[in-house]
């Protein structure tokens, strides 16, 4: 099995996002509420390295909380979404499920919109050792 390294490509108090070479995975890890203007930055540079390296997989890890307002939900189902599901390789999306009620009820949403144009598999965890492992389970395959 391939090492792991890791390319940090945005980072904040709220938000990092980075990719891991190895599974071909694009995660992004909110830090509880995230401004607006980081949320749009992280996500739009994470979608256009997913697309530009053609990454595989993609991981929200929201154990910490993701709360963006209802006008960056919106956003990132209206604008981001679309283009990740035209544009890119992704083959499964994972979510780690937050500890708090309306940090998953944003997160249900958000994957409830994406669903109707995401083609490939998406699933929730409780933890990030679970959604590798189902990552790899399929990268063998797919690489």
């Amino acid at each position: 099995m391939a090492s792991s390294i890791y390319n940090i490509l945005y980072t904040s108090a709220a938000l990092t996002v980075f990719e891991d070479t190895s599974l071909k995975l694009m995660v992004v890890h909110p830090h509880g509420l995230v401004p607006s203007n980081l949320y749009r930055k992280g996500l739009i540079t994470a979608v256009e390295v997913a697309i530009e390296k053609q990454l595989h997989h993609w991981l929200v890890n929201n154990i910490e909380g993701g709360i963006i307002s209802s006008e960056d939900q919106v956003w990132a189902s209206e604008t981001v979404a679309p283009l990740l599901a035209a544009e890119s390789r992704i083959q499964k999306m994972a979510f780690i499920e937050p500890e708090d009620i309306y940090s998953k009820i944003i997160l249900e949403d958000l994957m409830d919109r994406a669903r109707e144009m995401f083609l490939f598999e998406m699933q929730f965890f409780k933890e990030v050792k679970n959604a590798y492992t189902w990552f790899r389970d399929s990268s063998a395959t797919t690489l």
